[in-house]
């Protein structure tokens, strides 16, 4: 056989090898639930149902089979081994078809939560992460585990996960951490501002989760009745002279970064194991979502931005199919096309408002083009302050609006904001328009402005918003937004020293937006609104001000934009 002929074979052979792995996994038609406690290093107990691999419905398969785990401070009390996650809104089927694939799928209750231990609950605490360390050593030392565990959900869920990979328990192999973060900060106080999320996040371990679908779990035995009248009598002990919700109290004492929110926050550079990181647009991570991905240690990693979010799935993606895609390569073994997708596509994205799926080397996308939009004079429309283009403006300027705390229209932070029509509202805030795109123009990426503005508050906020405009002006859609407390001056600080603002004087600010993906369409307008509210989503400042906004050649307020070539 000459060499030229090995290789055509080999290149013709190696796809039916690939077929030929995956298709000899064997398949099990039923399962077994199991409910465990499992004791911690702090001699409590932490609770984990189980979906076991069976061919009978009766009794668990013979074999080892690898592990995957949901580390979730959402599970109600009582026993549910094989039903539905709760951590992946997009895989309705993830137990039965990971079980039926030879997998254990496991509910882990975080501390606190559910029947486990611990509390009162805070993320924040090392125990927290530790309790969950211990769970998955559980799950990586027992007679029917081959010693993988890799881990997925989203939210709480996927905090949880990022909140345990640094301490690297020594079996947790891989993990998908959906539509979360792992800096605290970011989520709870964007811009240094107070985001309205903070009494979302105390409501999770409270009775609105114990009561999940509007239905306790009832008990299955005598056993477990008096498992969770201890655990309830214990949860409610523990939280005897602390805070219901140390994180709300936490966040309210600290408003600046500092030791709190260092230990608050998730030390991803620790993390080396291979991570997926699933974002979501128009959703309360996006922003600490994209700082994972630039934080986590992990050589190989990917990132999927816009297909899963709270608000609902977006087409392009079957989360339940890559999802054990990805657990087949990092778990198995199995050669699916991920070392392929780790080396040349492991940025893949959704394009709003289509949902044009696409896929890049890497994030940002190696070919973006920064543009600055300038604020400028010339209003190409009456309720406008002024233009927004590419080009320096030659003329100096100002726009003023006055801003009380009542003011500002809200954005919801679970993506309702994606079609939300917000038109310009006189007074509360300036807004600037740019001409109509001569082409469709994908906007893909980190975004950020530089601010030239004057206030008569030494302590005022800034809430901005990217816009697009319809060509006849009847609506207008916030894509993203960007915040700031003006004491801080600048995202670059990490937000960890402020100083009055002065007053009257003009001062430059550096703001940093929610990353976004969003085509303008031929027609269209890009524009921004300024102001320094935004009710609804963040707590008003309690100081009224009159604000200038500056732009002209002295002060090029701009923000800059990650145009993607077509």
């Amino acid at each position: 056989m000459t060499r030229r002929l090995a290789m055509l074979l080999c290149l013709v052979l190696l796809p039916l090898s690939q077929t030929s792995a995956s298709a000899r996994q064997p398949t099990y038609g039923s399962s077994v639930a199991q409910n465990v406690f499992v004791k911690t290093r702090y001699g409590d107990h932490i609770n984990i149902d189980l979906c076991l691999p069976s061919l009978d419905g009766k009794t668990v398969a013979r074999g080892k089979f690898p592990v995957i785990a949901e580390l979730s401070p959402y599970v109600p009390t009582g026993s549910h081994g094989c039903e539905p996650p709760t951590g992946c809104t997009g895989c309705p089927t993830l137990v039965t078809d990971a079980v039926k694939r030879g997998y254990v799928f496991a509910h882990v209750n975080s501390p606190g939560s559910g029947e486990s231990d611990g509390g009162p609950w805070d993320m924040g605490q090392p125990s927290y992460g530790l309790r969950h360390y211990d769970a998955i050593e559980w799950l990586g030392t027992q007679k029917w585990s081959t010693g993988k565990v890799g881990t997925i959900g989203g939210s709480g869920v996927g905090v949880s996960q990022l909140h345990t990979a640094p301490y690297r328990p020594p079996h947790l192999t891989t993990m998908i951490p959906m539509y979360s973060t792992g800096d605290s900060y970011l989520s709870l106080k964007p811009g240094g501002m107070r985001h309205a999320t903070e009494l979302l996040v105390c409501s999770i371990p409270g009775a609105e989760v114990t009561a999940q679908n509007g239905l306790y779990t009832p008990p299955q035995s005598q056993a477990e009745l008096d498992n969770m009248l201890r655990i309830k009598k214990n949860q409610v002990t523990n939280t005897q002279g602390v805070p219901y919700c140390p994180p709300l109290q936490g966040s309210w004492a600290h408003p600046v970064r500092d030791g709190y929110w260092d230990q608050a926050s998730a030390d991803l550079k620790k993390v080396t194991i291979p991570v997926w990181i699933w974002g979501a647009q128009d959703d309360l991570f996006a922003l600490g979502t994209q700082d994972d991905w630039f934080t986590v240690g992990s050589k190989d990693k990917m990132f999927s931005f816009g297909f899963a979010s709270h608000a609902g799935d977006k087409p392009g993606f079957d989360q339940g199919k890559e999802a054990l895609r990805w657990f087949d390569y990092w778990l198995k073994g199995i050669d699916t096309g991920i070392a392929r997708d780790l080396k040349n596509r492991a940025f893949r994205y959704n394009v709003f408002p289509d949902y044009l799926p696409k896929q890049a080397k890497t994030y940002p996308i190696p070919s973006t083009k920064y543009t600055k939009y300038y604020l400028g004079s010339g209003a190409l429309d009456p309720i406008y302050a002024g233009s927004f283009g590419t080009t320096p403006p030659k003329t100096a300027g100002s726009a003023t609006y006055v801003y009380t705390p009542a003011d500002g229209k809200g954005y919801n932070p679970f993506g309702a904001g994606e079609t939300q029509d917000q038109r310009v509202e006189a007074g509360t805030r300036v807004s600037f328009l740019g001409s109509a795109v001569a082409k469709d123009t994908e906007v893909t990426g980190p975004i950020t402005m530089k601010l030239f503005a004057k206030t008569t508050a030494s302590d005022t906020d800034f809430a901005v918003k990217l816009l697009d405009v319809a060509p006849d002006g009847t609506s207008t859609m916030v894509r993203t937004n960007g915040y700031l407390k003006g004491t801080f001056r600048g995202y670059e600080r990490d937000y960890r020293t402020q100083q009055d603002i002065p007053v009257g004087k003009v001062v430059e600010y550096h703001i940093q937006f929610y990353p976004t993906s969003w085509m303008f369409k031929k027609g269209h307008k890009i524009g921004v609104a300024i102001a320094s509210g935004d009710l609804g989503e963040i707590y008003p400042n309690p100081n009224p001000a009159v604000v200038d906004v500056m732009y002209g050649p002295k002060y090029p307020s701009a923000v800059t934009l990650p145009v993607i070539p077509q």
